[in-house]
């Protein structure tokens, strides 16, 4: 069904025309300008939510303390057992508080709690805190060692810098917290609404 608009406009002189003509064409453009505003709203609105490839990875240091022979067991469904190449730059990363333990002044952030990590060394359990790993997460032997990590909570240790991690080995007898982070999910597919 077509509509027509029609517009008689009346005028006295040729200065009274130039300024109908300005406000009608500035009336115009005010109103295309609010109706792409509303256009904008609309497609903000109905887009898919952002991907979780792009949301930050999250992390957490379990509630539980767990041996070394026991830790890789100790990550939620969906998380896994963090080696500290996956939470050095914390930057990148989202604390859980609801799943990870937090102390008085945690705040969002993860509390300045020791954990055992993954080195991605060889399987071994003596020598340095980054070779360390109680027989690749196997031995709960107190004559062995693994990797355990806590963020720095001495901020006087390096003169002033704050340093992220700090590193060590603990006996794998010892029952410790865990770091945990997310597992890496597939790609998500997005299938567009189809209306009627």
């Amino acid at each position: 069904m077509r509509r027509k608009l029609k517009i008689h406009l009346r005028y006295k002189s040729h200065t009274q025309l130039l300024t109908l003509g300005t406000m009608l064409v500035l009336s115009l453009a005010g109103f295309s300008n609010l109706a792409y505003g509303k256009i904008q709203d609309t497609m903000s609105i109905s887009q898919a939510p952002a991907s979780p490839e792009l949301l930050p990875r999250q992390y957490y240091i379990s509630f539980s303390t767990y041996s070394g022979a026991n830790a890789r067991s100790a990550c939620d469904p969906g998380y896994h057992m963090a080696s500290l190449w996956e939470i050095l730059d914390t930057t990148r990363l989202r604390y859980n508080t609801s799943l990870g333990y937090t102390q008085a002044d945690s705040g969002e952030g993860p509390p300045a709690y020791s954990g055992w990590v993954r080195t991605g060394s060889d399987s071994g359990s003596t020598g340095s805190a980054g070779t360390s790993n109680c027989y690749a997460w196997t031995s709960n032997s107190s004559s062995h060692t693994g990797a355990s990590v806590l963020l720095e909570s001495d901020w006087n240790a390096g003169g002033g810098d704050v340093h992220v991690w700090s590193t060590g080995g603990a006996l794998c007898s010892l029952a410790k917290r865990v770091w945990c982070v997310a597992d890496r999910g597939g790609y998500p597919i997005y299938l567009p609404l189809v209306m009627r």
